[in-house]
């Protein structure tokens, strides 16, 4: 059955706008998926550049068009839509992702260089650790030095838990910044 059809099969609105979408077949949702479903990896590989993601993203919109398919009039604008709302929760998700990620490998690389003997054997380390803000400062010293937990470092401070994780985040970025001028 060509995919027009099964659109004009599908979409009931005009016969009956109050009639939900019951007769949607795995059949009918195999055409659909025949006919779109290279279109729709194109169109959700524009958003995420990468062709594995694209095609979870498809399969996904066709999940979702099943389950939804009682409250669905219009296939091909749903597909589109969902692969949309798909495509930008991914790009988001992977954003967040990579921001924990770099900061948390920040983190790991400024606990590479043992404060403590590092400052005493090099001046530039402490130069930099002193240009710092004293509230920064402070936050990398209990972090680094003293191996206190984000919660501890809040207390200590009487500051929120992310106060905490925007000041490491901040002095990690200046001090690795100095670093790479020295």
């Amino acid at each position: 059955m060509p995919a027009a059809e099964v659109y004009s099969e599908l979409n009931i609105k005009k016969l009956n706008p109050k009639k939900p979408n019951t007769k949607m077949t795995k059949t009918q949702l195999k055409s659909i998926y025949e006919a779109e479903s290279k279109g729709l990896f194109y169109f959700a590989n524009t958003y995420v550049k990468d062709s594995d993601k694209a095609k979870d993203i498809v399969q996904s919109a066709f999940i979702k068009l099943w389950e939804n398919r009682s409250r669905v009039e219009n296939p091909k604008a749903f597909l589109k839509k969902s692969i949309v709302n798909i495509s930008l929760n991914t790009i988001r998700t992977d954003k967040n992702r990579a921001a924990r990620e770099q900061f948390y490998i920040d983190e790991e690389r400024l606990n590479e260089i043992n404060i403590e003997n590092f400052s005493s054997k090099n001046t530039k380390v402490t130069k930099l650790l002193n240009q710092l803000s004293e509230d920064i400062r402070k936050t990398i010293i209990l972090k680094c030095v003293n191996e206190l937990k984000y919660t501890e470092i809040a207390e200590e401070l009487g500051v929120p838990v992310n106060t905490v994780k925007s000041r490491l985040k901040v002095g990690y970025r200046k001090m690795r910044e100095g670093v790479s001028m020295l």
